[in-house]
């Protein structure tokens, strides 16, 4: 008997790589951010980068429909937007 949960039948391999492709972006943006809100104000820096894991996350759908490394992409960029100073 085989089960699909969901629509998506990514086989778990790609589906750890999915769940992790979040961490490869919001690693470095660590280091990275804090540099940058040296400069230019933390109030700013929180702007650009929350704005960008907003609209990545909200583009995950799409991107899901496209193909698994469309997502892999959303998910670093989503990573790198969600920085914490």
């Amino acid at each position: 008997m085989n089960v699909q949960d969901g629509p998506f039948a990514w086989p778990k391999d790609i589906q750890g790589h999915v769940l992790g492709s979040y961490f490869y972006g919001y690693v470095p943006s660590q280091m990275v951010s804090g540099l940058i809100a040296e400069r230019l104000g933390a109030k700013w820096v929180m702007f650009v980068f929350v704005s960008v894991s907003t609209l990545s996350m909200l583009l995950t759908p799409i991107a899901a429909e496209l193909g698994y490394q469309a997502v892999i992409v959303v998910r670093i960029v989503a990573g790198i937007g969600s920085v914490s100073l």
